[in-house]
């Protein structure tokens, strides 16, 4: 498991530990996306399921940032400030940003102000 996908795991336990009747289940949407992606990262089909899985990973992230529990996210959200995804870059530095940034976190911050998509520069 990726760093980052492990993060992200982290996140959906401690953000939502159950999901409710009806909805999807986040970890088994992902391994479909897998599957799906590795019919063809090149499909449509694989297109629109990592959509989904970024904005079902920013959703947490965003969740994780409003919970002020800076103890248990921090170190869960800090490896999102370097996602390739400028939706996880953005929910990242908004959550940080309310669970309180270390000095250690300046550099990467001041790098986000930089970023080309204005929607990371306004998280």
């Amino acid at each position: 498991m990726t760093p980052m996908r492990a993060a992200f795991v982290a996140l959906l336990c401690l953000t939502a530990p159950g999901h409710a009747e009806g909805e999807p289940d986040p970890l088994a949407f992902l391994a479909e996306r897998d599957a799906i992606c590795a019919k063809g990262p090149e499909l449509p089909e694989c297109s629109l399921a990592e959509g989904r899985a970024i904005a079902l990973v920013a959703n947490a992230i965003a969740e994780a940032g409003q919970t002020l529990d800076r103890g248990r996210f921090i170190d869960l959200v800090r490896p999102y400030l370097r996602s390739e995804a400028p939706e996880l870059r953005a929910a990242a530095a908004y959550a940080l940003a309310k669970l309180v940034p270390d000095a250690a976190d300046t550099p990467v911050l001041i790098g986000l102000l930089r970023d080309p998509v204005s929607a990371v520069r306004d998280g």
